[in-house]
């Protein structure tokens, strides 16, 4: 499908603001992109999940359960996008997913605030918080109502690279790997492989900030890493071997120049023997999962996710 009208309609809102960084230090842009993130209605919290934070170890996580449960649920433990430089537990792409997914599958959600690369911090920082997250969420799945043989990891963007990297470390360490991966519009490959010609024209429509050029890519990698040669496997999963992962549901982003990393991705998993499977968020663009479901597509992947848990 086309790009959604709801979200091309606003593109003008945001045509001038160069990246999501500028949001930040600039009143104006930041609230050109808030309007910019007003969906078709507000969102509200679904009933019967109830939130808290707690600590895993040194690392701040949000824990979403809902309310009533008739038996152990299934466990997502869940990473944020933003380049590893932007983002939080409690952004939208945290919170919404959070409630969401509690809400739809009856699972236990927990969002992880891992440290960013910024201020001289690096690899692999952000990914030891998410396995001390990892390893807090084994150790009280029961206590939190979660059957420890139903843990999942997923996440946006970095994150669901962060999520399959944690995969990759249990498989690596020969630790019991998670169930299944939730990877929603992922980075997985360093470069990413090209688009299909077909889609140029569509993403040339694209504001600025919505871009992912191979520039903005190498500088994600250099500021993360420190380097973009001789990349390790829980940094980029997809340049390396895949057999011995776990089931994976990926939903890339139908424009948005990292779709061709979570396609590869599915291809080579299935390739390697592990179920892959793969949802593309029609007529959606990088970022999505930080919208409500009143966006249809939005609606469709947390049901895709959804259906997983379940």
């Amino acid at each position: 499908m086309p790009i959604h009208p709801w979200l091309a309609e606003r593109f003008t809102l945001i045509r001038d603001i160069r990246s999501f960084d500028a949001t930040v230090g600039d009143p104006v842009a930041g609230e050109l992109f808030l309007r910019y993130l007003q969906d078709p209605q507000p969102w509200n919290p679904p009933d019967g999940v109830r939130v808290e934070d707690r600590m895993a170890g040194t690392v701040r996580v949000k824990v979403f359960r809902p309310a009533s449960s008739a038996g152990p649920a299934s466990a997502l433990l869940w990473m944020h996008g933003g380049g590893f430089v932007l983002g939080s537990a409690d952004d939208t792409e945290s919170v919404i997913p959070g409630y969401e997914l509690a809400a739809r599958a009856g699972a236990v959600v927990v969002p992880v605030d891992y440290r960013l690369a910024v201020g001289g911090v690096r690899y692999p920082a952000p990914l030891d918080d998410t396995l001390a997250a990892w390893d807090w969420l084994t150790r009280n799945a029961a206590d939190l109502g979660a059957d420890p043989a139903r843990l999942f990891v997923g996440g946006t963007s970095v994150g669901a690279a962060l999520a399959t990297a944690v995969a990759v470390r249990m498989r690596d360490s020969g630790r019991a790997i998670p169930r299944g991966m939730l990877l929603a519009y992922p980075i997985e490959h360093f470069p990413t492989p090209p688009l299909a010609p077909e889609l140029l024209p569509a993403l040339e429509l694209l504001p600025a900030m919505l871009r992912f050029p191979a520039e903005y890519q190498l500088e994600i990698v250099q500021n993360y890493l420190g380097r973009t040669v001789d990349l390790p496997a829980d940094a980029v999963p997809g340049n390396h071997y895949v057999a011995g992962l776990p089931e994976a549901w990926i939903a890339p982003a139908e424009y948005d120049d990292l779709r061709p990393s979570g396609e590869l991705l599915a291809a080579q998993l299935t390739a390697a023997g592990v179920p892959a499977h793969l949802r593309i968020a029609r007529g959606m663009v990088h970022g999505f999962l930080g919208r409500g479901p009143s966006l249809e597509p939005v609606s469709e992947i947390l049901d895709f996710f959804a259906a997983a848990l379940s």
